[in-house]
């Protein structure tokens, strides 16, 4: 075989090459790039759901506190109520009792 012939098909395979892995290079970075952003909207929609989520629990625990809130503030109004009157028993008993010793 003639040296530039030789040449020539070194020249030939190595465009050929060059071309096919610039080829495959580009369909691979654009198939990364497509991965890349149907993963971007996959973890968006996560997130969504997540801190729909969130809400949905914080507005349950809320609801549970205030009512919680009110029960206490219920009781305590009902203890004071028994307290109150248990003090003015004893105050009337007390009043009674002096004027018996008087």
């Amino acid at each position: 075989m003639d040296q530039a012939l030789v040449t020539d098909l070194k020249q030939f395979i190595t465009t050929v090459v060059v071309e096919h892995t610039t080829s495959l290079r580009n369909d691979i970075r654009l198939d990364i790039r497509q991965e890349v952003r149907r993963l971007d909207d996959k973890i968006d929609k996560l997130e969504e759901k997540f801190e729909n989520k969130i809400d949905g629990v914080e507005a349950r625990l809320e609801n549970k506190i205030d009512n919680l809130s009110a029960a206490v503030a219920e009781a305590l109004d009902d203890s004071h109520e028994a307290t109150e009157a248990r003090l003015k028993d004893h105050e009337t008993r007390l009043t009674r009792l002096e004027h018996k010793t008087a």
